[in-house]
Order: C-alpha cells, then sequence, then structure tokens
C-alpha cells in the first residue's frame, strides 16, 4: 500500500466514524433515550468533531 492509499483509507476511516455516531444519535433519540437538550449537544459534539476530521483530511491529502 502506497503514501497516497494509507491517507485515503485514513479519511474512509473518519468518514465512517461520523456517519456511525450520527446514526447512533439518532437511533437514541428516536428510542426515547435522549432528550431534545441531549441529542442536540451530541449532535453539536458530532458536528464540531467532524470539522475537525474535513481539516485533518484536507491537510493529509495535500501533503
Amino acid at each position: 500500500m502506497d503514501k497516497k492509499q494509507k491517507k485515503e483509507k485514513i479519511v474512509m476511516k473518519s468518514v465512517a466514524n461520523e456517519s456511525i455516531l450520527m446514526f447512533f444519535n439518532d437511533y437514541l433519540y428516536k428510542n426515547n433515550l435522549l432528550s431534545d437538550e441531549e441529542r442536540e449537544k451530541m449532535a453539536v459534539s458530532i458536528a464540531l468533531n467532524a470539522d475537525a476530521y474535513g481539516s485533518a483530511k484536507r491537510d493529509i491529502l495535500h501533503q
């Protein structure tokens, strides 16, 4: 596996992690395991992490 393939693999893992977290957040909310406030806090946290991942992905891919 060359360097570019390794970088792409890291990016794909971060995208998958973000998707899993959003699904889990929605699942908990739909099953009444999270309040509206808790769901919103978790969504904001996921979004902030996704933004950080986005920055890291751009940095990784442009190296």
